[in-house]
Order: structure tokens, then C-alpha cells, then sequence
């Protein structure tokens, strides 16, 4: 009967699609986003996240990530290092060094958890940065049947076009009321340039529920949208009717791997004596990771891909094809990404393991 009521109201959020975005904010995108990871798994992927954007694995300050001040997201979101969320260039020289010896480069990176988190903390920065721009773009999410995503311009004087939206059709139905001339719903086609005109909108998108023995779920999956002002990014994990969990027992076994690698590393290096032991352990679930750029650049960048409007690849397909013969693909990240050109600027990482 819950879970009955809970896909109805779900189902009337959806059908709704409101164009207003009810006093969303950049961080309760966030906080709604992980609001059922836990805070240790929240606060390890939050530090590997920045770590990889800003510090080298030596511990360094990665060239050019330091220019001014530098301002983290506050509200919900731990760092560590700073309470007032602007940082100079000591403290992130700090950061940098107590994340090296803690390993935040490879801090679970490829658990479940770490998916989610990582996933909102990108939504999260291109919100702050389209906000500056005088463009609210946020998304409510009405687990597991779908979610909303909505516009809303704050300045008058402001325009701002959508220059494509990519989705998985296989996963998602996505439908919107704000750009037809009669106000009538229209299915979403990617290959379209909307404009708003100035006005607020929104857009709905609903899940493809699947059947894995006998239980119902709802694959991961993404809602890429690239305005003029910059890109917004929905990336929703894998769901059921019984909430927030695993579609399969894979993925929380394979957490489980890397949370005892990762102690296994750290035993290393205070018991010499057992290090042979620890490598034949390591070696068996030893992931190979691979990155990726797509943009206007791409001719620069090792496996660099020009953008979708240039003919460049679906990276979610791509990725995958980067794994060598004998591994398999795990799940690929959105490392990071700068507004720009046709598509910004992206980097993406994979994580291969063995199949056998």
C-alpha cells in the first residue's frame, strides 16, 4: 500500500510539470540527491572528488587549479579543511597533502555510493555556475518513477537557448508543456534548439522500469542538457520499489572488494612481512582506469572525441570500448566539466575489471 501511494504521488509530480521551481536551491539538488548514502561513504566521495579535480596523486597542487580565492560549496557539503568554504592557496596545499595520505585518489571510487555522490556534486557545480549566470537550473527527483527539471531566469535581461538534450530513450520518456505554442505536451527531441524566450520552464522525464528476478527496477541513468549559458547534468542511480538500493547483489559485492583492498593497502605499509600475501589479494580484483575528453579540443586530448553536434560519439557507448580484451566495464564517471564551445569541455573516466 506504501509503495503504491508513493508511485501515485510520484506519478502526479511528473505529470504535473510545474514551471516553477518551487525555491529550489543549488544544494537541496545536492542533499536531495544522496539523501540516502551514508554520511562517511558522502564524506570520502566528496574529498576524492575535489582531490582529483585540484591535487596530483603526489599530494601537489595541480597546474593552474589555483587562481585567487577559491570557493567551495558550502551548505551540506563537508571539505574538511575550512569553515567559511573559501580556501587560499595553504589550504589547499593541506588539502591536497592529507588527501594524498589518505589515498582520496582511489577513496572507493568505484562503490555504488560514491556513483551517487559524485553524480550530485556535478549537478551541484554546474547549478552554482549557470546561477551566476543569472539561470536557476535544478531537478526534483520523484523516486523511482522520474524527475523534473526546471529553469528559472532571475534577471529580466537574461536569454537563454537549449542547444540539444541527450538521454537514454531506452530509459527515459521526457515530456514538457513550456515550448509549445498552445501550452500542449510535447515529447522532448534532443536534436532541437528550444527557447524559452525569456520564460521559466520545466521539463519531465519517467523512468523505464525493468523486471530482474521477479523485482522491479530502474536502470542508472542520464538527462545531459546544454543551454548557451552552460551544461546541466541529471545522472539518476539505479532504483527500486523498495527505495534507494541495488537493482543486483553485484555492485554491493564489488563495494565490498574495494573497501577491503583499500585496508588491504594501508596494512601494507606498516607489515612488510606481509606483502605477498596482500599483492595476491590486490591482483585479483586490480582495476585498470581510463579517462576520456570530449570536446572542441579533442585532437589534443588522449582518446579526445569531438562533440555529438560534430559527429562525436554517445560517451556513454564510447567509454565502454576503452576496456581491453579480457575486461569488462564497471560503470564510467564525469570527472569533470567546463562550459564552452559546442559542448564544453569534459572528462570522463572508466574503470575496467578483469572477467575472470
Amino acid at each position: 500500500m506504501k509503495t503504491s501511494l508513493c508511485l501515485a504521488m510520484a506519478a502526479a509530480i511528473l505529470a504535473a510539470n510545474p514551471v516553477a521551481s518551487q525555491g529550489l536551491t543549488c544544494g537541496d539538488v545536492y542533499l536531495n540527491a544522496i539523501r540516502n548514502v551514508t554520511i562517511s561513504t558522502r564524506d570520502r566521495s566528496t574529498n576524492s572528488f575535489y582531490f582529483n579535480l585540484y591535487c596530483e596523486r603526489d599530494g601537489s597542487i595541480k597546474s593552474g587549479s589555483f587562481i585567487g580565492g577559491m570557493n567551495f560549496p558550502i551548505e551540506g557539503i563537508p571539505i574538511g579543511v575550512s569553515s567559511d568554504g573559501s580556501w587560499d592557496q595553504n589550504e589547499l596545499r593541506q588539502f591536497c597533502s592529507v588527501g594524498a595520505e589518505q589515498s582520496y585518489y582511489e577513496a572507493s571510487d568505484l562503490t555504488y555510493g560514491s556513483f551517487v555522490v559524485t553524480d550530485a556534486l556535478t549537478s551541484f557545480n554546474q547549478c552554482l555556475y549557470l546561477q551566476g549566470e543569472r539561470l536557476i537550473v535544478s531537478h526534483q527527483e520523484a523516486p523511482p518513477a522520474g524527475f523534473v527539471i526546471f529553469g528559472e531566469f532571475t534577471s529580466p535581461t537574461v536569454r537563454a537557448q537549449i542547444l540539444s538534450i541527450d538521454y537514454d530513450p531506452d530509459e527515459l520518456s521526457c515530456t514538457s508543456t513550456s515550448f509549445s505554442a498552445n501550452g500542449s505536451r510535447e515529447d522532448i527531441d534532443g536534436n532541437r534548439v528550444y527557447d524559452p524566450n525569456g520564460e521559466n520552464f520545466s521539463i519531465s522525464c519517467t523512468r523505464t522500469k525493468h523486471t530482474f528476478e521477479d523485482r522491479e527496477f530502474y536502470r542508472r541513468t542520464w538527462f545531459l542538457m546544454a543551454t548557451s549559458l552552460g551544461p546541466y547534468t541529471v545522472m539518476v542511480p539505479e532504483d527500486t520499489h523498495l527505495g534507494f538500493e541495488l537493482a543486483s547483489h553485484a555492485e554491493a559485492a564489488f563495494d565490498s572488494a574495494i573497501t577491503e583492498r583499500n585496508n588491504a593497502i594501508a596494512a601494507m605499509d606498516t607489515a612488510l612481512s606481509q606483502v605477498q600475501a596482500l599483492q595476491q589479494r590486490i591482483r585479483t580484483i586490480q582495476p585498470q582506469v581510463f579517462r576520456a575528453y570530449q570536446g572542441d579540443s579533442h585532437e589534443h586530448h588522449a582518446n579526445g572525441q569531438a562533440c555529438p553536434q560534430n559527429g562525436g560519439p554517445n560517451m556513454s557507448t564510447y567509454m565502454p570500448t576503452l576496456c581491453p580484451v579480457g575486461t569488462r566495464a564497471t560503470g564510467y564517471t564525469v570527472a569533470g566539466s567546463t562550459t564552452g564551445g559546442k559542448c564544453g569541455n569534459n572528462w570522463f573516466t572508466i574503470t575496467c575489471l578483469p572477467t575472470q
